[in-house]
């Protein structure tokens, strides 16, 4: 773990979810073509910190002796759907709301939206103490992942929202952020 910065990036986020959405692995050779934008060098100190952060798995690959495979443990992978779901469906319901909030009283709807949040986070947080077992560093990143894909739910209740200032007031005076 020498190397080990335990400082996460978007950057480090979409390499995982891009690693993540291959089960059979990837060849580095693979995610320099996908992300061409960066160096080689950049890339394998990225990946370098998700294996030792305990996220990924380098495999060598049977037909090919100098070839490495890279594989997101199978529990990240679960995690990261969970994450993923929880916030959409978080998502739906806010959407729900508001398209019925139009008649109702703007602390009611506020203290829905409260509680769709709550709920989000705390099953968010389930799933984090899920993978616990890992390490410290691989629950660490996963914390600032869902905390990443969590805060679009803030930026979705202020889009639909909008036409109901009123409501965003109230959400924000229950908020403890």
């Amino acid at each position: 773990m020498e190397n080990y910065t335990g400082e996460w990036s978007d950057l480090d986020r979409k390499l995982l979810e891009f690693i993540a959405s291959r089960p059979m692995g990837i060849w580095f050779n693979r995610l320099v073509e996908e992300f061409s934008e960066l160096s080689r060098v950049t890339i394998m100190r990225k990946l370098r910190n998700l294996v030792q952060a305990g996220l990924v798995n380098v495999e060598r690959d049977p037909n090919h002796s100098q070839r490495k495979i890279f594989k997101v443990k199978e529990e990240i992978v679960r995690a990261i759907e969970s994450i993923k779901d929880i916030v959409e469906e978080s998502s739906s319901k806010i959407v729900g709301i508001s398209r019925e909030s139009q008649a109702m009283d703007p602390c009611h709807v506020a203290m829905e939206v409260f509680k769709i949040v709550e709920s989000e986070f705390k099953s968010i947080g389930r799933v984090i103490l899920s993978i616990s077992p890992i390490g410290v560093p691989a629950a660490s990143f996963m914390s600032r992942y869902a905390f990443k894909v969590a805060s679009q739910t803030f930026g979705l209740i202020r889009r639909v929202f909008s036409g109901r200032p009123e409501v965003l007031d109230e959400f924000q005076r229950l908020s403890p952020l």
